[in-house]
């Protein structure tokens, strides 16, 4: 079941008659949801050369056949980058709880605890620059508005 679908990121437009290939990887996973990273890449099938056109983060949670959440495999995290990717799946999960938590707030006091995380460095910004610099943005406007 789908949970969610953000952080798409538009680089450049697909033209008409471009070839287009979606690529996509197991970047994390929870107790019973799986982070994916997908990729689009496209170009002209006559050159044969593609490129990226946009990325987003997808969010699934396995389900049994009553519909209910059911746990999936660890995601083993090998190399570097596996590491770097599954932080920034971590990272903008919690930057996406801590703004729904501001949006339910306004009827009382915000408090987001995932707000409060390594968002004042550069790490998300450096593990992902395409989206790193729009969710540290994000969190920091959750957390100026927690204070008010």
């Amino acid at each position: 079941m789908t949970v969610s679908v953000g952080n798409i990121r538009f680089q450049r437009p697909i033209l008409v008659g471009n070839l287009v290939e979606l690529r996509s990887r197991v970047v994390a996973t929870g107790r019973t949801s799986m982070h994916i990273h997908i990729s689009v890449h496209a170009g002209d099938p006559k050159v044969g050369e593609l490129q990226q056109t946009t990325d987003c983060l997808m969010v699934f949670v396995a389900v049994d056949e009553t519909g209910q959440p059911t746990p999936v495999p660890p995601f083993m995290l090998e190399t570097e980058e596996e590491k770097r990717l599954a932080r920034y799946a971590m990272d903008v999960k919690d930057a996406l709880d801590a703004i729904v938590e501001l949006r339910r707030s306004r009827r009382g006091r915000f408090d987001a605890p995932a707000a409060r995380m390594r968002f004042g460095s550069t790490e998300l910004q450096d593990t992902c620059p395409t989206f790193g610099v729009f969710f540290h943005e994000q969190a920091q406007r959750a957390i100026q508005a927690s204070r008010r």
